[in-house]
Parts: structure tokens; C-alpha cells; sequence
């Protein structure tokens, strides 16, 4: 568009290639073929490091990926002193370097640090204790039957799963991964059925109100309606008193709310989500974008 308000773009032209498979993806931006590709994974980033020609860049998404544990419906998370050696017994740091190659970001609420209203003082944290993990399972009434970790087959998400299958066995709780297609995981999912899921939580809204989505307690909304936390009543309240807050004002309703759930230990946040780009080293002005988008304006060619 020559008459863009910034003026005349360096590139005129754009054209865009659906190609599936991404080892088809990088083997022809190594041949030249493709100047960009979309958020290929991070190990096949790294892996372009040091050849000639080649750059990449990675940035922190919008979402934040999850552990979530049902305490609901008769399940053997009802049970606090168990979902409790499931959050001690977590090692973010080893799941993130097993998924990310170390890159995003380990998570301590269930919020993306860059989302409006994150709470920045107050926030109550549990850090990775293998010996508390151990001892609070021997507080629960687990007896060792099969404890089921929903996650979508094919993904760094079951890659997750199997890391925390690991972690979990270590402390003696029988881990089994129920790795599915995404239709049969939504269907899993909004129906309640397993003991744990991990969840990829995007937010468009870039915002704390993101975390009440699975504390919504208005009649009927899809998400919780088969999936009910024993405190919701408690704490979604708190969420919507910080979105009818303004400015500042908003945060200690969220840091009350998060301060709720990790205490009750309802889920684990794991990490930020991250996005990349691979690209020819000679196009300049590309750069990841937490969305997901491009800015063509930016890009032209040395």
C-alpha cells in the first residue's frame, strides 16, 4: 500500500505458503526456498544456531500452560494433602529445559507476567521440595491406585506430561498419561474426566481476568459446568470484583484470588507459553510478537 500513513513498506510483495510438515518447513528455509517460517518449535531453533544465513527469535506468548487437578466428583484429588504432594513434587525448572530447552518462562500463578493486573507483591509460591512432596502423600488417603494425566497426543504438552509422570512416580504415585486427538481432549476435558490435565490457556485479552476461567461460577457456563473447585464460590467473586476495579486497585483482588488457589493447591502452572520465527539473516526487522503476528511494514532486505 503506497499510501500507508508511515509511508511506502521496503517489501511490496508478501505471499504465503501453507506447508504441514515442518521438517519441510526448515529444510527449505535452509535451501533458500522460504524466507520466514512461522513459530517453529524451540529445539529446531536452537538447532539453527551457528549455520550461515540463519537467525531466529523467540518472545513469550500470551498463554501459559497448566496442570490442573480435578477436586471434584468422587476423584483422588478431592483430597488436599495429595493435590499438595502433586505441587511440591513438581520440578518447573525440569519440565521447562525438557519442553523449551530452558527457555520460557517457569510460572508461579496462573497468569502470563506481562497480563494487566498480574500481581507483582503478596504472591504466595511453592518451590519444588521433593522430601514435602513425600511426606504430604503420606498424609493423604492415596493408596496408590492409577492417577491419569489428560494432555493432546503429539504436542510438547504430552512431552510435559511425561516429565511429571517421572516426578510423580519418584514420590510413589502411579502416574499413568492419557495422550489423546484434540477432539477427544475437548470432549475429556469439558466433561471432567481425569484426575489431571494440562492446558495450553490463551489469553487475546492480554489480562489477569484470564485466570478465572475455570472458576466461573455463573449457572451454566461451559467450562466449569462438570469441572466445580470447592472454594469457586469463593474465589471467582474476587476475580470479578478485580475486573470492575480500575488501575492498581485491581491487583489485590487477583493476589487474594491466587493466593487462594495455591493454597489449595487446584492446579500448577508450569510455564509461559513462547513464540518464534526463523528467518533469513539478511531480512531485516523480524521479530517474534507475544500474538503471534507480523508487522511487514518493519521487514526489508539489506
Amino acid at each position: 500500500n503506497e499510501d500507508y500513513w508511515r509511508g511506502k513498506p521496503a517489501i511490496q510483495e508478501v505471499t504465503i505458503e501453507i506447508v504441514p510438515d515442518v521438517s519441510t518447513q526448515i529444510l527449505g528455509l535452509e535451501n533458500g526456498d522460504y524466507d520466514v517460517v512461522r513459530n517453529p518449535a524451540i529445539d529446531t531453533c536452537v538447532r539453527l544456531n551457528g549455520k550461515p544465513g540463519l537467525d531466529w527469535d523467540c518472545t513469550d506468548s500470551t498463554a501459559r500452560i497448566t496442570l490442573y487437578l480435578a477436586a471434584w466428583g468422587g476423584r483422588s484429588c478431592e483430597d488436599k494433602n495429595l493435590r499438595k504432594a502433586i505441587q511440591a513434587g513438581t520440578n518447573k525448572d525440569e519440565i521447562n529445559l525438557g519442553t523449551n530447552s530452558g527457555y520460557a518462562k517457569v510460572l508461579d500463578i496462573d497468569m502470563c507476567p506481562m497480563y494487566g493486573g498480574y500481581p507483582t507483591q503478596g504472591i504466595e509460591t511453592v518451590s519444588y521440595d521433593r522430601d514435602k512432596a513425600i511426606e504430604y502423600l503420606k498424609q493423604s488417603s492415596y493408596d496408590g491406585e492409577p492417577f491419569e494425566i489428560l494432555c493432546k497426543s503429539g504436542t510438547t504438552f504430552e512431552t510435559a506430561a511425561k516429565i511429571i509422570q517421572y516426578q510423580l512416580m519418584d514420590i510413589g504415585i502411579d502416574a499413568k498419561i492419557i495422550a489423546v486427538d484434540n477432539m477427544t481432549y475437548t470432549d475429556l476435558d469439558a466433561g471432567g474426566n481425569f484426575d489431571a490435565v494440562i492446558r495450553e490457556q490463551l489469553s487475546s485479552m492480554v489480562d489477569a481476568d484470564g485466570a478465572s476461567t475455570y472458576f466461573n461460577t455463573t449457572p451454566g457456563f461451559a467450562y466449569t459446568k462438570n469441572c466445580k473447585y470447592p472454594l469457586a464460590e469463593e474465589i471467582y467473586p474476587l476475580f470479578a470484583e478485580g475486573c470492575k476495579a480500575q488501575g492498581e486497585e485491581r491487583i489485590p483482588y487477583y493476589t487474594e484470588a491466587c493466593n487462594m488457589i495455591t493454597e489449595e493447591a487446584y492446579l500448577v502452572p508450569l510455564y509461559n507459553g513462547i513464540i518464534t520465527v526463523a528467518f533469513q539473516a539478511s531480512l531485516q526487522g523480524v521479530e517474534a510478537h507475544c500474538l503471534g503476528t507480523y508487522n511487514f511494514y518493519h521487514w526489508s532486505w539489506e
